[in-house]
């Protein structure tokens, strides 16, 4: 069946009995997240192939922690521990 904007018409069988009939339906219905909203955020642990670090939030999980001067940033570090003193050029790494 073609409509009239040129484009293939769907064709519906006949549903029988309510919602709760279509028990494979309603269990696809039941198994999708609610809406994702500030409120309630969809759960790292939903989403496939992510780090560590996505679901614990733990800094220690990061890989590839920033550094300065070859050491690493974690924990509170004087510029003493960063080799920084008056007059020393500091070399950032970006990460993409």
């Amino acid at each position: 069946m073609i409509s009239s904007t040129g484009t293939a018409a769907g064709v519906w069988g006949n549903i029988i009995g309510t919602l709760a009939d279509q028990t494979d339906l309603q269990a696809a219905l039941d198994a999708k997240q609610p809406l994702i909203t500030n409120a309630a955020p969809l759960s790292a642990s939903l989403v496939d192939g992510l780090a560590n670090v996505a679901t614990t939030g733990s800094y220690a999980d990061l890989s590839n922690k920033p550094s300065i001067n070859g050491v690493t940033l974690s924990g509170n570090k004087t510029t003493d521990d960063l080799g920084i003193t008056e007059g020393t050029v500091v070399r950032l790494i970006r990460w993409s």
